[in-house]
C-alpha cells in the first residue's frame, strides 16, 4: 500500500498543531486554576474597573494560548465585557464576576456603591456665626445617613432663621436631615448690637429675620 509523501504527512501535522494553538486546545489541559486582579471591587455608579484572568499550571506559571471568557451573575449591577474583563457599575449592590478560563473557573465579588451626595451650608444675613454639620462629611455623604445641623451666634449677633432643606425648622432648634440627594441649608445671622465710636451703643439693636 502507498504511504502519504512525508512532505504531505509533515504538513498535516503542521496544521494540526496551528489549530490547536489557535483554539487553545494545545494548553487547556495544563490550566489547573486561573488568578484574578481586579483593578477596583469597590467602584461607586458609573465608575469602570478591570478583572484580569490568567490561567496558570500546577507550578503557578502563566499558559499562553489559552482565552478566557468572563460573566457577571448581576447584570444589572455591574455588566462585564466578556472578552477583556472591563466591568461597568451600573447600580447599588453586589455580582460577582467569574471568569473562565480553559475549564477552570475563579470569581471575585464586585460592589457598587451609590454615588456619594453633598451638603453645602451658606450663611446668610449680615451677622456673624458658626453652622456645623454631625457627622461632618467631607462634605460628602453616602445616601440616607442622618445629619443633624446646628448654629451658633458670634457675640453681638442672633441666628435668626433656617433656610433651604432646613426651612421648616424653628430657629431655636438644630435641624436633622436624611441626606439623599445633593442637599443646601441656609443659616441666616444678623446683628444683635450696633457699634458705635469704638463702644456699643447704650441703646442696642435688635434685628429679627
Amino acid at each position: 500500500m502507498q504511504g502519504i509523501p512525508r512532505s504531505r504527512g509533515v504538513l498535516a501535522g503542521v496544521l494540526t498543531l496551528i489549530v490547536l494553538a489557535a483554539c487553545g486546545g494545545g494548553n487547556s489541559a495544563a490550566v489547573v486554576s486561573v488568578q484574578l486582579q481586579s483593578t477596583n471591587t469597590n467602584p461607586h455608579v458609573g465608575e469602570t474597573s478591570h478583572v484580569g484572568a490568567t490561567p496558570v499550571d500546577a507550578g503557578g506559571v502563566a499558559v499562553q494560548g489559552v482565552g478566557c471568557a468572563f460573566v457577571s451573575s448581576n447584570p444589572g449591577v455591574a455588566s462585564v465585557d466578556t472578552a477583556n474583563g472591563t466591568v461597568t457599575a451600573l447600580s447599588p449592590g453586589v455580582t460577582t464576576i467569574t471568569a473562565t478560563c480553559g475549564g477552570k473557573a475563579a470569581s471575585v465579588d464586585i460592589t457598587v456603591r451609590p454615588n456619594d451626595v453633598k451638603l453645602t451650608i451658606t450663611k446668610q444675613g449680615n451677622g456673624g456665626g458658626a453652622v456645623f454639620a454631625s457627622p461632618a462629611g467631607s462634605p460628602n455623604y453616602v445616601p440616607g445617613t442622618s445629619v443633624r445641623v446646628t448654629a451658633t451666634a458670634n457675640p453681638g449677633s442672633t441666628f435668626s432663621a433656617w433656610g433651604g432643606a432646613c426651612a421648616s425648622t424653628a430657629s431655636t432648634a438644630p435641624c436633622d436631615l436624611v441626606i439623599n440627594a445633593d442637599t443646601t441649608v441656609d443659616a441666616t445671622f444678623e446683628l444683635s448690637e450696633t457699634f458705635v465710636s469704638g463702644t456699643w451703643n447704650a441703646s442696642l439693636e435688635r434685628r429679627s429675620g
